[in-house]
Parts: C-alpha cells; structure tokens; sequence
C-alpha cells in the first residue's frame, strides 16, 4: 500500500506532523547560563522556521480549497447528451447533467401515467420549437415517444416539423423534423451545435 503523498489533502497533516517534531527539536530547554548563546540561536532558527512553515501550510490550505471546488464542479457539470439530430444542414445535441435528470419526477410506467402527459410535452416542445426555428409559422407533430434515462428516469423525445421552409417555400413535400427533449419536470435541455472535430476525433462544440 503506498500513501498519496501528492494528494493535498495528505500534505496537511504530513507537514503538521514534520513540523511539530522540527521544532521540538529546536525549542531550548538548556537553563545554563553558560548556553545563552546557543539558545539564542536555537530561537532565531525556530522562529525563522516557523515562518517558513506556516507559509507551506497556508499554501496547503489554499491547495485543498481549491481542489474542493474543482470536485464539486466536477460533479455538478457531468453532462451527457439526451438527443442529437440534424436540422438544416446542422448538427445539434441537447445536453443535460445527471443531476439535473435524476431529480425530475419519476414514472413508473407499469404503475403510474407521466408526471407530464403527452399533449403537455407536445405544448412545451412547441414553445421551443418557435424560439429557435422563428421562420416557421407552426410545427405538425411527426412524433412523440418516451425515453428511458435510467430506472424509473424518462423523459419525452417530441419530434415537430416545420409547416414553411424560408429556404424553399414553394416545396409541398414533407420537411426534416426538430427534435425536442422534455424532462418529466416541464423543462427543456439546451441544444448546443457541434461540427466534426478536425483532428477526427468525433464532434465537438461550435465556436
């Protein structure tokens, strides 16, 4: 078993510990007269000493603070991706945190119906649909379905196409679909667009 004596949190008690036995070793406990000299300098090398080391504990102490925030951070952004669909020539993922997602209500589907009902997601999708597709005048529903996360976590997948295409509005035929994520508590996870990494490495955020 080895000890993380790199890990900050294992420095502070470390270096308490050298510490305290450094300056046990330095604190004059000689009476004699005679070594007054010598416990003179026994003190400056104590004094300096502790300075130095409250300066290394400080600089420990500010370590761990910050590494406790990059933890926290680390698990309050573990995003995953719900969706991804293209539109328009462009590619999109809708992003949200595990924590977000498992504290939505759940649904036991062989027990219960939704917390939200079909119509419901369809009216949120909707709402959305028109504040990032604003050319279009109305969406028709192409489909709705339901999405297991994990256990008893779902949330709906809203499929609406747009009813007028700026880019070609005299075509009759039907049109390439946006696609919606609802959570079980009303909400919509924000899509993001991603473009192929150059390096082809997958996708990765457009800038």
């Amino acid at each position: 078993m080895t000890l993380p004596l790199t890990d900050p949190f294992m420095q502070i008690p470390l270096l308490t510990f050298i510490g305290t036995a450094l300056l046990s070793k330095l604190h004059p406990h000689d009476t004699n007269p005679m070594n007054n000299k010598n416990i003179t300098k026994s003190t400056n090398s104590s004094f300096v000493l502790k300075v130095i080391f409250i300066a290394v504990l400080f600089m420990c102490v500010v370590e761990v603070s910050l590494a406790s925030e990059n933890v926290g951070a680390t698990e309050s952004t573990n995003i995953l991706p719900v969706i991804t669909y293209d539109f328009r020539g462009h590619f999109y993922v809708c992003n949200v945190t595990v924590q977000r997602i498992v504290s939505t209500p759940r649904l036991e589907i062989e027990r219960s119906e939704p917390p939200i009902s079909p119509r419901s997601a369809f009216l949120i999708a909707e709402k959305y649909a028109h504040s990032v597709v604003p050319d279009s005048a109305s969406f028709k529903m192409r489909e709705i379905s339901l999405k297991q996360f994990v256990g008893n976590v779902w949330f709906y997948v809203v499929k609406l196409e747009p009813t007028t295409n700026p880019l070609a509005p005299n075509v009759g035929s039907s049109m390439e679909p946006i696609e919606v994520a609802v959570l079980m508590d009303g909400t919509v996870p924000d899509r993001t667009e991603e473009i192929l990494d150059p390096k082809g490495e997958g996708y990765i955020p457009k800038k």
